[in-house]
This record gives C-alpha cells, sequence and structure tokens, in this order.
C-alpha cells in the first residue's frame, strides 16, 4: 500500500515536471512565432 502510494506521488510529480516543460516549450514557440 505505502510503495503504491509512493508509485503515485512520483508519478504525479513526473507530470508536473513535463506540464512545465511544456509549458516553457509552448512560451518559447509563441515568442519564436510573433
Amino acid at each position: 500500500m505505502l510503495v503504491k502510494a509512493a508509485e503515485i506521488a512520483f508519478e504525479l510529480l513526473t507530470l508536473m515536471k513535463v506540464l512545465r516543460w511544456l509549458k516553457k516549450i509552448g512560451f518559447i514557440n509563441v515568442t519564436i512565432v510573433r
């Protein structure tokens, strides 16, 4: 049970990092387009 919770927490952290990266990439793309 504890292991499962740790896995979910790790997945959430990874997801947040990916979303942050996508935001950065999107911001750069918008800047280039403009």
